[in-house]
Formats: structure tokens, sequence, C-alpha cells
């Protein structure tokens, strides 16, 4: 289906409107009326006889198919005007040769007439009333209805019109279309599809101007902006909360700072907190005064630095030592040992 649409509408824009919209639907008929005698004129063809309707006046679809000729004949009219849907009969050459390597040349549907192929096709062809929405650039149909007879001949008339003039716009805009479609197909349904998208096409751009701009039914631009939704109040809590304790941090450092290089007791705390000093601290029995003693190094909290150093009454100090000794389950534990 050819739909009539806005040209230069925005990506991002999503909308709803009404417009008219082409569908139709080909098949070949070359081989049921394909009459073997020839004459100067071309290959003749007759479909009276046949399932393919007169036209308005009841003459059948026939003519002699000759090379750069095209024959429009419009079909299925109950009355003088074009009904809606219609059947239009298409017969022409195209300016090619004979491919060999392509399938649709060999197919029974597409005449040899000595110089160029030639095909006879017949186009079921309707105007349809739409109702569609745009989103994201994707064209979606919501409904479509048969057009009535005022809208669908200001669509079709041009062309029934005027295409069986040769060398006439409409006539060579079919033409070149049947040859493209033949050209660039590679089985008969395929070349039958191509080509009644392209005569949708067609019908539709020279009924276009006929047509005044129609309003949307409705329509929305959406855009993506990157906000904070955060309230005022909490947001200047949290900034003077942070400054707070940034001066905070800072003040603590510096005095801690501070005391590191001017304070006396920084070795012994050191020492004191250190794996051996809590080592020290849990298996040395020291005397009262000296556990009030600063020290300086790690060595200075066990007794065999004093008994080994010290003097006057520390060298009686018993000296306790870490050790092993069975239990009474008869495993080993670790365990405290005096010795003098």
């Amino acid at each position: 289906m050819a739909v009539l649409l806005p040209a230069g509408a925005p990506s991002d824009a999503v909308w709803q409107a009404k417009t008219v919209g082409v569908s139709s639907v080909c098949q070949a008929i070359s081989s049921t009326c394909m009459r073997k005698s020839r004459t100067s004129l071309g290959i003749p063809y007759n479909c009276s006889g046949s399932t393919v309707p007169s036209d308005v006046y009841g003459d059948p679809f026939v003519g002699n198919i000759s090379a750069g000729i095209l024959t429009v004949q419009t079909l299925k009219s109950d009355t003088f005007n074009l009904p809606n849907p219609y059947i239009i009969g298409i017969a022409g050459a195209i300016a090619a040769s004979n491919q060999t390597d392509n399938p649709v040349f060999a197919s029974p549907e597409v005449l040899d007439t000595g110089d160029f192929p030639a095909v006879i096709l017949t186009c079921n062809t309707s105007v349809w009333d739409i109702s569609y929405r745009s989103v994201n650039g994707t064209i979606l149909v919501d409904k479509a209805t048969l057009s009535n007879l005022n809208v669908s001949q200001t669509v079709s008339g041009p062309l029934a019109i005027t295409a069986d003039f040769p060398k006439s716009l409409p006539w060579t805009s079919l033409s070149d279309s049947l040859a493209t479609s033949m050209m660039a197909s590679r089985s008969i349904d395929e070349f039958l599809s191509n080509f009644a998208a392209a005569y949708s096409q067609i019908t539709l751009s020279y009924g276009a101007g006929a047509f005044d701009p129609i309003p949307g039914t409705s329509s929305m631009t959406a855009s993506t902006k990157i906000v904070a939704c955060v309230s005022i109040a909490p947001l200047w809590s949290l900034v003077v909360l942070a400054g707070i304790y940034f001066l905070l941090g800072t003040c603590f450092a510096m005095v801690a700072l501070s005391t590191t290089l001017s304070g006396d007791n920084v070795r012994s705390v050191q020492a004191q907190l250190s794996i051996v000093g809590l080592t020290a601290a849990s298996f040395e029995q020291r005397p009262s005064a000296r556990s009030e003693q600063k020290v300086e190094h790690v060595e200075e909290l066990f007794k065999e630095y004093y008994q080994g150093h010290g003097g006057g009454s520390e060298k009686n100090w018993m000296v306790e030592g870490v050790g092993f000794t069975r239990n009474a389950g008869g495993h080993w534990e670790f365990s405290t040992q005096r010795t003098a």
C-alpha cells in the first residue's frame, strides 16, 4: 500500500492523522490472452472469452504488443465512472533483450516478441481512507476503509485517463516501472509484487496534487532532559553538613599531627598497641611500678630485657614465657612457663 504522508515531518514527533492510500494486486494473463499468430504490427492478444472483464463500453482487452508501446485499458466498470476498486489492464514490451540467467524471462507469462520481452497484466486497485499514527518515524495504520467515488476518482482519474496516451508522463512512468520491476526481479511472483507497489505509488503521486494538507487529529513532541528531582532544603542541608564534616576532619588531622610531633607518649603507645605489645600485655606479669613506665621500644615490655640489663631486685624476678604443655586430655595447648 502506498500512503500519502507529509513531507519533512520531524522524526521525534508522535501524531495521528487521516490520509489516503492506494493498494494494488497484479497478475499475469499473458498465457490466457496470447495468440500464436503474428502480424507486422507485433504480437496480437485478445482476452475476450476469458475471466478478464471488459471495459465500460463492453469492449474486451485486445490489441497488439509492439516494442516501445504500452497499452493501458480500464476494465470492470459498471458505469462510466471509475468504481472503487477497479481493474486496469496493461500490455507492453520492455526495451531490453531476454536475459537467459533471469528466471523471470523463462516464465510462460513473459512473451518473446522477437525483439523485446513483453507481458500482459491486470491490476486490481483500491483507494483507501486511512487513519494512521506515526511513532518514532514508523507509520502504523490503525484503520483503512474503501474511499467513496469522489475520493477514489480524484486519486485514480489522472492515471487512468492519460496513461493510454503514448509519451505522456503517466505512460512514461508506467513503462519505466514495468521495465525496472522485470529486470530487478528473480521470479514472476516477485516481478508482480514489485510492479504492483510501483503502480500504487504512481497512481497516488499523480492524484496527490488535488488534495490540500489535512490537519492531524493529535500530535506530541517528546524531548529528553536530565533533571534533579531534589528539594532545595534537603540539598543545602546536605551541602552544609558535608562542609562541617570536612572542617572537623581537617581540625582532627591537624591535632593528631601536632600531638605526634610533640607528644612524649607516642612511641610508648605505638609499642604497646603493636601485635608484640599486645602479646606482652597478655603473658607478662610486670610490677605495677614498671607498668607505668614509659617505653621506647617493644623489647622493654618483656621481663627478659630487664633481667639481662637491669639491676637491684629485678634480677630475682621470675620470667614468664609462652610454651606448650599437655592438657588432661593428652593434647598440646599453649601455656605460660616461669623460669628463674
